[in-house]
């Protein structure tokens, strides 16, 4: 793959340039700049967060570690949320205010299609960041695109509609949390499949390395809507899963037959 700009595309797509001009043009990017940078233009007073088949709603940061937000929203002088994205260790990918860099430092790809809507990043080290928005004019529609959340159409349909959704998977190596497509990985503990509804505040709090409390609900702890996971808890959490997981394959197999 050859990553061009807009007016380099379509000549090269009206054949302007030959293949060995092409191939020069890839050997040649990363000495030609240092970053690659975009923006993405959807802006909205409501952004529903679907990470790892959970839903989190009204929250203005999704990740936090400590007093710092990792993952976080800000709001412009319209009142539309704008995303904002910062690892705790590197600068290698930053967003900020829908604004997004990429360094191009270990950069494998970078895919930012047409629209301004999709951003998917991965590392020569296997980094990986997928963000991406979705606009839905009804609940169903958003349960065809994520059908693990079918349990949760009644939810659903009590939100206004259009919707955005913005999709999120976060695997860094550096992460503190860990945003798989089918679960969120939190110092040892996993959350999948979650309807976690706030009023501001953190969705997802973690201390330090060395302290494995998570917080999740809508504030920084010691807050009232809060809890955090316990070893008990992760246990109930592992078996409703392991009982989800075989009801779906029984499903599967009455179909079948």
């Amino acid at each position: 793959m050859i990553a061009l700009c807009r007016e380099h595309a379509d000549k090269a797509d009206n054949g302007s340039y030959t293949d060995a001009q092409l191939r020069r043009f890839k050997a040649n990017a990363a000495t030609n700049f240092e970053s690659v940078r975009g923006r993405f233009e959807w802006m909205r007073h409501r952004i529903v967060m679907y990470a790892g088949t959970s839903f989190f709603l009204d929250h203005d940061v999704l990740v936090a570690e400590n007093d710092t937000p990792l993952i976080w929203f800000t709001i412009n002088e319209h009142g539309e949320r704008m995303l904002n994205y910062r690892s705790r260790r590197s600068d290698r990918l930053v967003i900020e205010d829908n604004m997004w860099t990429v360094e191009q430092n270990d950069l494998l790809e970078v895919v930012c299609p047409p629209g301004a809507r999709a951003l998917d990043v991965t590392r020569t080290n296997g980094d990986h960041l997928r963000v991406e928005f979705h606009s839905f004019n009804d609940a169903s529609a958003v349960v065809v695109k994520f059908p693990r959340q079918g349990h949760h159409l009644r939810e659903l349909e009590r939100l206004t509609y259009p919707l955005t959704v913005l999709e999120l998977v976060d695997e860094t190596a550096d992460g503190v949390v860990k945003i798989h497509p089918d679960r969120i990985d939190m110092h040892g503990h996993v959350l999948m499949g979650g309807w976690i509804a706030g009023n501001g505040g953190s969705a997802i709090h973690v201390n330090p390395p060395g302290d494995d409390v998570v917080y999740i609900g809508g504030g920084s702890p010691p807050g009232t809507d809060s809890w955090s996971l316990t070893a008990s808890q992760q246990e109930l959490i592992d078996a409703v899963v392991d009982e989800h997981n075989t009801a779906a394959k029984l499903r599967d197999r009455l179909r079948l037959n």
